[in-house]
């Protein structure tokens, strides 16, 4: 294991997606894939239990995006409210890098 540190929170990993090995805790995970000499987030994700990322419905596009099809998952265990904050943080300071991430759309009420 190497850990990954990102703003200040040391995430440990990487965990292969599909293998079954995200351990099952509540937290913040890494979508990451390998990039040359070094690694890219191309997500960002929090939940309750970690490993059903696993069986996420976003599996496949990951694949698609990542190097080899293989993805990388770093996860950082905390627990909700602090999580979401952290992580929406997170997904700010990377939206224009995040190739697979979610994100909310702005809908004006006017």
């Amino acid at each position: 294991m190497k850990p990954m540190r990102i703003d200040g929170y040391d995430f440990k990993g990487p965990y292969i997606a599909d293998k079954g090995e995200i351990p099952a805790i509540n937290g913040i995970a890494l979508i990451v894939s390998e990039a040359g000499e070094g690694a890219k987030i191309i997500a960002i994700h929090t939940a309750d239990d970690l490993s059903t990322l696993s069986s996420h419905p976003d599996l496949p596009k990951w694949k698609e995006n990542c190097y080899h099809g293989i993805i990388d998952v770093y996860v950082y265990e905390m627990a909700p409210p602090k999580r979401d904050e952290v992580a929406r943080m997170m997904i700010n300071k990377r939206i224009n890098y995040l190739t697979c991430q979610k994100v909310e759309a702005i809908v004006d009420d006017w």
